[in-house]
């Protein structure tokens, strides 16, 4: 009679080599979906992250094409962005890289530029035991408080500059003149990105919104205040 313990090891090797090995298309597909995993955990913790902290910040979501002042997570104002484009530092016709993964990041201590200068007054209350009516002071509003240009910058350490440019369409309908004035006006922050840029700046995310929302948003960011780029999930 045959002895059975030698098809034991036989038979093991055998179902191991049936069942213990996945194919590669299997194993490939596993780790695509893995990494599109970590992925998407990584921009969810900068959200998190985000909404943790004690600042206000603005989340760049360009798969809706939206970006939105925020803070602890609650939305705040949210803009539509009507175009976005991305540069990078140049010099002597020379393109310096943007920094590394910039867009994978969360980005600190954003300020202003032009500074925001408020316009402030002080109204004393009329003396009651003053027969002679006075001159009754009305408080400015926001827009002549605190006045907001057409375009401007919101510097974060690291070098990265978030560019806002106010659309005013209404502006189309002046005629040649004021197509004219437009057009140098735009032809003059060209200029002034490419030749005038800080040294510290690498690269420059420039985003067109609405003139008025641009104007309200120039009016309330907070300083200083945080940045990221929040991207759809990749596609498992």
């Amino acid at each position: 009679m045959p002895s059975t313990g030698r098809l034991v090891l036989p038979l093991a090797v055998a179902l191991l080599c049936a069942c213990g090995s996945p194919s590669p298309s299997k194993t490939t597909s596993g780790t695509a979906t893995e990494a599109s995993d970590r992925i998407a955990a990584a921009r969810l913790g900068r959200l998190l992250e985000l909404a943790e902290g004690k600042e206000f910040y603005l989340v760049y979501e360009p798969g809706s094409s939206h970006v939105r002042l925020m803070y602890q997570g609650v939305t705040l104002q949210e803009f539509a962005v009507e175009q976005a484009s991305v540069g990078v530092r140049r010099l002597l016709y020379i393109e310096h890289g943007a920094p590394k993964r910039w867009e994978d990041r969360i980005w600190d201590d954003g300020k202003l530029d032009p500074e925001r200068k408020v316009e402030r007054r002080e109204i004393i209350p009329p003396d009651p035991a003053d027969s002679e009516p006075e001159e009754v002071v009305i408080p400015p509003t926001p827009e002549e408080a605190i006045p907001s240009p057409d375009r401007f910058l919101v510097r974060f350490a690291g070098g990265l500059v978030v560019e806002i440019v106010g659309d005013f369409d209404d502006r189309a309908d002046d005629g040649l003149l004021g197509w004219s004035f437009d057009r140098l006006s735009a032809l003059v922050d060209e200029a002034s990105s490419v030749l005038f840029r800080a040294e510290t700046d690498e690269m420059r995310l420039r985003l067109v919104i609405d003139g008025q929302a641009a104007h309200r948003l120039y009016r309330s960011l907070p300083e200083p205040c945080r940045f990221a780029v929040h991207l759809s999930a990749p596609a498992g």
